[in-house]
């Protein structure tokens, strides 16, 4: 196959084919039907029990459960549930053609079960929302006051309430039985350190008064928190754990690259700042592009409000900082920055699909990466690693890359083969058996968890858990 040239403005852009996965027909990445029938064929009593399970399963997934029809309703009533359940399930970019055409398909089942995710941390928070709900009622353990030190190497009946409270937030081991229970090892050192690091405690090696007063706190169930986690799952295209796809975790600041679930490839991030209009969004999209010694198009609103008014109207002043500025008719200034060492894009730029002049790149202001706080950006995500990240994305195009980046002034393209990509808003997760929070940057929770009806949700969830009573005969 070879490669297009593309000269323009004396900057010269080379697109490299690569090998990609095919690209869905229609924008809603469904194949219309050809010829479909007005009139799709009836249920089968199999679609119908799906609907059911699912609809009475709705609980798990953090959603109160929806009425199902009765045995005898006619095909409307049971397609209003499915109508319903597709409007849960599917990803929030999902085209409305697609979902017209999921709702058509028969068997159904298989078409609406598909949208349920089944990622493994879709999965880790089901089963920590079930446990939460479990939890809420029960009576909290408390840890009382001693005459001895708690500390590591000592036994006493009230280590094991330490571990069991511990426990009741997620950390530590569950399989700790019998007389270990009571014995302060160091698997227990580690979660009670754990805890302490998580709530900004100094880490001890004993239960001082502080940790023991706050650990006797009320503990709040985060019911809605997984709830409201496990609603922004479902918005993304973050279906399973297969192939290889990037996640970006907004609220910690990290990208990760993933092959079949098992992350290959991770690297701090910098993302939007949190006024609204400069908030990264949360959305699956796929990576189309990667551009070695990228050509910074200045953002217009960014010429308007800072560029132009610092140059006191005179091009000329922006064109000796390096900048290459064009005016047209109507005055407006179109500005741009070709490659270089003073380019706010650096040496790497992956372009992403449909998601509003967002994208990946490198960054000339590398010091940014050690600061705690990194909403930073005008909305696209920085990234640590460019080359590391762009070596992943292009397997087995290292030398033309390395070739690529050595001519530091020539733009030069590689197709990246449709890689899906999501960036992540998620304040909760959870990690190795543990609830794992992250700051709220932009906010969004309050309003958000205030939807929620955590008892209501518990309650549901308890019931869905106990058996039911046997049918007198």
């Amino acid at each position: 196959m070879r490669s297009s040239i593309l000269i323009t403005m004396a900057t010269l852009v080379v697109v490299a084919p690569f090998p990609g996965p095919a690209v869905a027909a229609d924008e809603g990445g469904v194949e219309p039907a050809a010829g479909a029938p007005e009139e799709p064929p009836a249920l089968s009593a199999e679609d119908k029990a799906a609907l059911t399970e699912l609809a009475t399963a709705l609980p798990r997934h953090g959603l109160m459960p929806l009425a199902t029809p009765d045995a005898d309703a006619d095909d409307e009533a049971w397609l209003r549930l499915a109508r319903r359940l597709v409007g849960i399930f599917a990803p929030a970019r999902m085209k409305g053609s697609a979902k017209k055409a999921l709702l058509e398909a028969r068997p159904l089942a298989p078409e609406l079960l598909a949208l349920v995710p089944t990622h493994r941390r879709y999965r880790a928070l089901m089963a920590m929302l079930i446990e939460q709900a479990r939890r809420m009622s029960e009576p909290q353990v408390m840890v009382p006051a001693t005459r001895y030190r708690l500390k590591a190497g000592v036994t006493a009946p009230e280590i094991g309430l330490l571990r069991d409270r511990l426990r009741a937030e997620g950390y530590g081991d569950e399989g700790v039985q019998g007389r270990l229970r009571d014995y302060f090892d160091d698997r227990l050192k580690r979660a009670l350190q754990a805890w302490q690091k998580d709530r900004g405690l100094p880490p001890t090696i004993v239960l001082d008064p502080l940790t023991r007063r706050r650990l006797n706190e009320p503990i709040a169930a985060p019911v809605a928190e997984i709830a409201l986690a496990l609603e922004r799952f479902r918005e993304l295209e973050l279906r399973a754990d297969r192939g290889r796809q990037l996640i970006v975790h907004l609220n910690d600041y990290r990208l990760v690259a993933e092959r079949d679930g098992m992350p290959e490839l991770a690297m701090p991030v910098i993302v939007g700042k949190a006024s609204e209009r400069d908030q990264t969004p949360a959305l699956s999209t796929t990576l189309l592009t990667v551009i070695a010694n990228p050509t910074w198009g200045v953002p217009q609103r960014l010429v308007d409000e800072k560029l132009r008014p610092e140059a006191h109207d005179v091009p000329e002043l922006l064109i000796d900082k390096g900048y290459e500025v064009s005016v047209d008719d109507s005055g407006r200034w179109r500005v741009r920055m070709r490659p270089g060492p003073d380019n706010p894009l650096g040496r790497l730029k992956f372009v992403l699909d449909d998601t509003d002049g967002v994208y990946l790149h490198d960054t000339n202001a590398r010091s940014a990466f050690g600061k705690d706080d990194r909403t930073l950006s005008l909305g696209c995500v920085r990234v640590s690693d460019p080359v590391g990240l762009a070596r992943w994305v292009l397997p087995g195009r290292e030398l033309d890359l390395d070739e690529a980046l050595a001519y530091a002034t020539l733009s030069t393209s590689f197709d990246g083969g449709g890689l899906p990509t999501h960036l992540v808003y998620q304040t909760v997760l959870v990690e190795d058996g543990r609830l794992v929070r992250f700051p709220d940057i932009y906010g969004r929770d309050p309003e958000a968890l205030a939807r929620i009806d955590a008892p209501a949700l518990a309650a549901a969830l308890r019931a869905s858990a106990e058996p039911e009573e046997p049918h007198a005969p």
